[in-house]
């Protein structure tokens, strides 16, 4: 029979085996996303019907004063998107004292009703799916330094421990939030180098700026062979911003040399065999085609200018935007708007922008009258308009609308199933194509 020191031994051995099996179970599980709460908490301190709601940096929301009415609204929204991450998962709100008839988080899935949560549920999510998680709180609660710790991770994590952390990225959030402007580059771009010259003739030559943005440099008169008398310059670019990294400029023809013909600028010059350089921090370059004087041409010169990933060894290709270029330039604020029947709806949020050649965007608007219909139009023929759903602060029951598109229309009408009540909240999905 053991004595009770080596019971308890035998006890200290096994409960330290224990919480190291677990320890590891729960890293080998976060290790799948590289964190253990995936949600990002979008809630900013602010006073909602009285009651102050401060968020830390640790994404905790401490509530204080009293409401002076129901809220569960987008202003007390924690998180509204695609999360991006599939799998089985706990959203929980370490929130002693929690309750859905006082104060409690809430959640939805695709615009889909809402439910209340008081300690912590399981829900199930597609890489695709949206989930909205926010804060509901009934007229008349006391705050009183009460605080929510939203937290969503992966069922399994949470099986092995409910402790709550902090948000953070995943993996995937990171790597994309790391990538390197030159990695961006070469997704949608080859060429990075700028053309932005003229034909012109000068010192007895001619230069053509080709279709393709290739450079031709010929006697004017044709004759051969022709010494150059003075040095000619064709400025192509200058002051592109580069990040930092690792090019390659090509495009001289063979022979080349920095006493005769080059494409250089900023340092970097290739005289026709390719030239690899590395900027150590982000930089501007300017590119230039150089002919120096006392250069003996025999036959024209064809100058194909690039700068490009070291790695590339392909044909020619003309400068294009990058994937980064691009979406700077086309994501951009957009002139749709949406004008309300106020005796209908006021508009409480509207988050419109572009998207290429989409206007896309969501409006939140409270109803005033509660039989619907046309709720207001837009200043544009929409490709679709979507009623998404809505919700309602003083209801324990949330009204799911019809989930129908409007196509090609400018106008807004909205028949609910059963008759709205007075500040009812509607979220509207909308798309607009632009030629």
């Amino acid at each position: 029979m053991k004595s009770v020191v080596d019971l308890v031994s035998s006890l200290k051995t096994y409960f330290l085996a224990k919480d190291t099996e677990i320890k590891t179970a729960l890293a080998n599980n976060i290790n799948e996303n590289g964190c253990k709460n995936v949600l990002p908490n979008n809630l900013t301190s602010k006073t909602e019907a009285s009651m102050s709601i401060v968020v830390d940096d640790k994404g905790i929301i401490t509530l204080d004063g009293t409401a002076s009415a129901n809220f569960d609204t987008a202003n007390t929204t924690i998180f509204n998107d695609v999360l991006g991450i599939a799998g089985t998962f706990v959203l929980s709100d370490s929130a002693s004292g929690a309750t859905s008839n006082t104060k409690c988080m809430f959640y939805g899935v695709n615009g889909g009703s809402t439910a209340r949560i008081d300690g912590s549920v399981e829900i199930t999510l597609t890489e695709t799916d949206v989930l909205w998680v926010g804060i509901y709180c009934a007229s008349g609660t006391v705050g009183n330094g009460f605080q929510f710790k939203p937290m969503l991770c992966l069922k399994s994590d949470y099986d092995l421990d409910p402790t709550y952390v902090p948000p953070t990225k995943t993996n995937l959030q990171l790597t994309q939030d790391s990538v390197s402007w030159t990695d961006e580059a070469q997704i949608g771009a080859v060429n990075y180098c700028q053309n932005n010259a003229t034909s012109a003739s000068g010192g007895g030559l001619t230069y053509t700026v080709n279709a393709n943005k290739s450079v031709t440099v010929a006697v004017t008169d044709g004759t051969y062979p022709f010494t150059v008398t003075s040095d000619l310059y064709i400025n192509l670019s200058n002051g592109v911003s580069f990040a930092k990294g690792t090019y390659k400029r090509s495009g001289c023809p063979s022979g080349g040399s920095l006493n005769t013909y080059f494409i250089g600028g900023s340092g970097y010059a290739d005289i026709g065999d390719g030239y690899v350089f590395t900027l150590l921090q982000d930089s501007t370059i300017d590119s230039v085609i150089a002919i120096k004087s006392g250069t003996v041409l025999t036959s024209e010169l064809t100058f194909y200018p690039m700068i490009t990933a070291p790695s590339y060894n392909g044909p020619y290709v003309p400068y294009a935007k990058t994937n980064r270029e691009l979406t700077d330039d086309t994501i951009t604020q957009t002139d749709v708007t949406f004008t309300p029947d106020t005796t209908k709806v006021t508009v409480k949020n509207a988050n419109l922008y572009r998207e290429g050649k989409h206007i896309r965007g969501r409006l939140d608007l409270q109803v005033v009258d509660t039989a619907g219909g046309a709720l207001g139009t837009f200043n544009k023929t929409a490709a679709y308009i979507t009623p998404m759903y809505a919700y309602v602060g003083d209801r324990t029951t949330i009204d799911n609308q019809p989930a129908y598109s409007y196509v090609n229309q400018s106008s807004l009408v909205i028949n609910p199933v059963s008759a709205f009540v007075a500040n009812d909240r509607i979220q509207v999905a909308v798309d607009f194509y632009t030629a």
